[in-house]
This record gives C-alpha cells, structure tokens and sequence, in this order.
C-alpha cells in the first residue's frame, strides 16, 4: 500500500462540481473525477475515486469561510493511502493526519481540466481521473 503525507486547503473543495461528492455513513466523503461526454455533454464519472474519512464533509458547508483562513487554518496534512475495494476498484482513503506539521516533500493536492505533465512520479503522483471534454484530474503535486 503506498501512503502518500499531503496538504489538502480548503480552497481544493471550491473546484468540486455538485456531482463530484456522494456523503456516505458517519459523514465520509466518496469523491469520483468527472468529465463531460464529447457526444452529447453527459457526466462521465471515474471508476477510482477518493475516499474522505469521517467527519471531514461536516466542514464542507464552512469550506468557502474556512478557505480565507480568518481562523488561521488554511488546510489540513492528510494521509493518503491507495488501496482497492471489493470489487478490485483502486481508490485513495484520505485521513486528517495527527501529525500537522508539513511534510518533507510538500505535497499538496491539485484538480484541474488538464492532465498534469508526466515525469514519472517525481513531482505529480495521480491519485483520480475522469477524461472529457472537459476532463478532471486530481493529483498530488510537490514543488522541485
């Protein structure tokens, strides 16, 4: 299992579309990359997906507030942890990290429309993705 320390800001929730987020028990967060279908426009929704731990979609209705850091908190460290469910499905459980100190690497999480360049896991580590027209991306990024 490959376990990956990143900082997730609050302003990373503002990029979710409605349709990106299912809540799920004990408030966990089921998030899946979107696309739109070239054809007609439809939402296209990735198989992977990234798996909020519980608690972390109470903040959500406060994310727009909390982004302005007013309470000096700008984000959390978390700890990401690829794993596959059930049905061989690769997804990403996403905790809130005791430890809040920034990482060695500072990595930090990313969405986007465009893929991000590949050099090969050294400075992107893709986590979900949903091609399309547009397409979505998510993906930790650390500066060089």
């Amino acid at each position: 299992m490959q376990s990956i320390r990143a900082f997730v800001p609050w302003t990373f929730f503002r990029k979710l579309h409605p349709f990106n987020a299912e809540l799920l028990k004990s408030n966990a967060m089921l998030v899946r990359a979107c696309g739109a279908k070239p054809a007609d426009g439809s939402i296209l929704r990735s198989r992977g997906y990234l798996l909020f731990g519980n608690g972390v979609a109470t903040l959500l209705p406060q994310a727009e507030t909390l982004a302005q850091g007013l309470n000096g908190v700008k984000g959390y460290v978390m700890e990401f942890v690829q794993k596959r469910d059930p049905r061989n499905v690769a997804y990403w459980e996403v905790q809130i990290s005791v430890d809040q100190t920034r990482v060695e690497r500072d990595w930090r999480i990313e969405a986007s429309c465009l893929p991000p360049d590949s050099d090969e896991g050294i400075h992107f580590t893709p986590l979900v993705e949903q091609q399309g027209k547009p397409g979505q991306y998510f993906y930790l990024t650390c500066v060089a």
